[in-house]
């Protein structure tokens, strides 16, 4: 995650915003790997990603501080 800020840096791309969407991908890897292995529903495996995708935005806030715009890509 470090690097992937790096880069998000080095190009002048939204850290913020682009910090939330690596974690919902990587998160959503996670959950989609889960549901196939352990067949699980889709909507707990939704409702699992929404919660998790609110403490990665919670996370960003707390190292970034608060933004100007809201949180809006990992609803």
């Amino acid at each position: 995650m470090l690097i992937y800020g790096v880069v998000l840096s080095v190009f002048s791309l939204p850290l913020r915003q682009g910090l939330l969407n690596y974690g919902r991908q990587t998160l959503a890897g996670f959950v989609n790997s889960a549901q196939q292995a352990l067949r699980l529903p889709a909507r707990d495996c939704a409702d699992l990603l929404e919660g998790e995708c609110a403490t990665v935005r919670t996370a960003t806030e707390r190292v970034l501080g608060p933004g100007r715009t809201p949180l809006s890509l990992c609803p």
